[in-house]
C-alpha cells in the first residue's frame, strides 16, 4: 500500500506527464499546421512553376516562329536582290541590243539612200547615152542594160527594206521588253523595301522576346 508521500509524488508525476503530453500535442498541432502551410505553399509554387513553364514554352515557340520568319524573309529578300541584279543585267543587254539595232537600221538606211541617189544618177546617165549621136550605141540596148542593172539594185534594195522592217520590229519588241523589265524591277525594288521593313520589325520583336525570357529566367 502506497504511503501518502508516494501518492503525492505519483500525483505530481502524473500531472507533469499530463502537462508534457499537452505540450507535445500542442507542438504536434503546430507542426501539422506548419506542414500543411508548407504543403499549400509547395502546391502553389508547383502550379506557379508549371504556369511559368507554359508561358516560357509559349514564348519560346513565338521566338522560334519569329526566327523562322526572319530566315524566310531574309531568304526572300536575297532572292529579290538576285532577281533585281539579273533584271538589271538583262535590261542593260537589251538596251545595248536596241542601240545595235538602231545603228544597223541607220547603216541600212544610208545604204538605201546611196542606192537611190545612184539609181537617180544612173537613169540620167542612160538618157544622155541614148540621146548622144557620138556613142554608137543603139538606144534600145542602152535602156535594156540600164533596166537590167536597175532591176538588180531594186531587188537588193527590197531585201534591205525587208531587213530594216525586221530590225525595226525587233527593236520595238526589245523596247517593249525593256519597259516590262523596268516595271518589274520597280515592283521588285518596292517589295524589297517592304520586306526590309518587315524584317526590321520582326527582328525587334525577336529581340524583345529574348530579353523578356532572359529577365524571367533570372527572376525565377
Amino acid at each position: 500500500m502506497l504511503s501518502f508521500p508516494d501518492m503525492q509524488l505519483a500525483a505530481e508525476l502524473g500531472k507533469t506527464l499530463l502537462d508534457r503530453n499537452r505540450e507535445l500535442e500542442a507542438t504536434v498541432r503546430e507542426q501539422q499546421a506548419t506542414i500543411e502551410d508548407q504543403a499549400q505553399e509547395i502546391e502553389y509554387l508547383t502550379k506557379q512553376t508549371a504556369a511559368l513553364r507554359e508561358v516560357n514554352d509559349s514564348r519560346l515557340g513565338i521566338y522560334e516562329h519569329l526566327e523562322a520568319s526572319i530566315t524566310e524573309l531574309e531568304r526572300t529578300n536575297h532572292r529579290l536582290v538576285t532577281d533585281a541584279i539579273s533584271d538589271k543585267k538583262l535590261i542593260r543587254n537589251l538596251s545595248m541590243g536596241v542601240e545595235t539595232l538602231e545603228a544597223r537600221c541607220e547603216d541600212l538606211q544610208r545604204t538605201i539612200d546611196q542606192w537611190e541617189e545612184r539609181a537617180k544618177n544612173g537613169r540620167l546617165s542612160l538618157v544622155d547615152t541614148a540621146t548622144s549621136p557620138t556613142m554608137g550605141v543603139h538606144p534600145s540596148d542602152a535602156f535594156k542594160k540600164g533596166a537590167s542593172n536597175e532591176d538588180d539594185e531594186s531587188g537588193e534594195m527590197t531585201q534591205l527594206l525587208y531587213q530594216i522592217q525586221d530590225l525595226r520590229a525587233q527593236r520595238s519588241r526589245d523596247r517593249k521588253k525593256i519597259e516590262e523589265m523596268e516595271e518589274q524591277a520597280a515592283v521588285l525594288a518596292q517589295e524589297n523595301i517592304s520586306l526590309e521593313e518587315q524584317l526590321a520589325v520582326v527582328k525587334q520583336q525577336r529581340d524583345a522576346k529574348a530579353r523578356s525570357i532572359e529577365e524571367e529566367v533570372q527572376l525565377a
